[in-house]
């Protein structure tokens, strides 16, 4: 028993990639060996300047010399912060059956890309890991993000917490926020299963299958690496739902669902249930819009948010919004029709959600008066 490597690895590993270390040794062991592996993988790499290569924090100079940088050239002034290392390196994330671990090259050397797995593989050993195989993780097909993308009109509703964008230790790192904001996505996406779909984590291009018990754990698993991942549920055919956690600047969640049946009054529907799950928690929340967008390939559909959701002022025109502060200041005032939800919060309508959905003949004259109604 040891530690491989997938035959062929090295070949693949450049721009975004995800890996998948298998194992059977206990899930934590494994966890914490690629855990350790991480920094060595971050500080590999070329110095631009000088063209020394970097492995594993070690320098290797023209003449075989060997040196460790410190602390101060690693630093953001620092010499070596413009070295050709890795962009980021995310990870480990728990998944059924093994580790995934996603590392960002586009700024690597491909030579210094092929040091991952021998890197991996030293610290999965030191942390006592018997057996395990290093491959690249299985990729949801292209057939299979084409049919669930193109699933249009898609009823969408955007939720975030009171906090600034991006927060450093990731998604709402102690927020009591974060716990209700995923129970809401799960709960939520729970009530949109039907027999025969399939349930998804989609973490970067890799789509893993869970389970309703195995659900939440993989997906605070991809939170806690400051990663986002968006959990499916779908037929792959005719219908579609999705949660997306970490949207809006790693600061909310984002839910989507589409199909069967693309009628005006069915989409709205959607709607107005997407607007009910706000209610139950607009006390809480810094702001939540509901919308209706058409698909748009590879920009936004149902389990892809798009930068439209990343904050208010960036969302565009909608029909339902609880508003944020920053809103109301900009307002300097309540827009005309908006109503107290909870104490301190309110809400603004603006027309009927029939009218939202693309193609309707109200579609364009409701937008316009929305943006005139609150001119953001």
């Amino acid at each position: 028993m040891a530690v491989t490597v997938a035959p062929g690895l090295e070949q693949h590993l450049r721009a975004t990639v995800m890996l998948l270390i298998r194992s059977d040794d206990p899930p934590d062991r494994v966890a914490a060996g690629v855990r350790a592996a991480v920094p060595d993988i971050s500080a590999t790499g070329m110095i631009l300047a000088t063209r020394e290569e970097v492995i594993a924090g070690e320098a290797t100079g023209s003449g075989g010399t060997r040196r460790r940088p410190t602390d101060r050239e690693w630093a953001d002034r620092g010499r070596l912060a413009g070295a050709g290392r890795p962009s980021r390196v995310g990870g480990p994330v728990t998944i059924p059956g093994g580790q995934l671990l996603m590392i960002d090259y586009s700024s690597t050397p491909p030579r210094l890309c092929c040091e991952t797995p021998g890197i991996l593989a030293r610290h999965l050993a030191a942390a006592g890991v018997r057996d395990a195989q290093i491959d690249l993780a299985p990729t949801l097909s292209e057939q299979r993000y084409g049919i669930v993308g193109s699933l249009t009109p898609v009823a969408r509703a955007g939720i975030r917490a009171p906090v600034a964008p991006y927060p450093g230790d990731g998604f709402l790192a102690g927020v009591p926020l974060a716990s209700r904001l995923i129970d809401t996505a799960t709960q939520w996406l729970r009530g949109q299963y039907h027999a025969g779909m399939e349930l998804l984590d989609l973490i970067i291009s890799t789509g893993v299958p869970v389970t309703w018990d195995n659900l939440r754990p993989v997906a605070e698993s991809v939170l806690a690496s400051r990663g986002e991942t968006t959990l499916i549920v779908s037929d792959l055919a005719t219908r579609a739902a999705a949660a997306a956690l970490g949207a809006c600047g790693h600061t909310g969640i984002s839910l989507g669902v589409a199909g069967p049946d693309p009628a005006p009054e069915r989409v709205a529907g959607h709607m107005r249930s997407l607007r009910a799950v706000i209610r139950g928690i607009a006390a809480d929340v810094g702001w939540a819009g509901v919308t209706s967008h058409a698909a748009m390939p590879h920009t936004q559909n149902v389990y892809r948010p798009g930068r439209a959701m990343q904050d208010e002022f960036g969302a565009g025109p909608m029909w339902y919004q609880v508003l944020s502060r920053a809103q109301l200041e900009r307002l300097r005032g309540l827009p005309p029709g908006a109503a107290e939800v909870a104490p301190g919060r309110f809400e603004l309508t603006i027309g009927e959600p029939e009218q939202w959905v693309p193609g309707h003949r109200d579609h364009t004259a409701v937008r316009a008066r929305a943006r005139h109604i609150l001119p953001l």
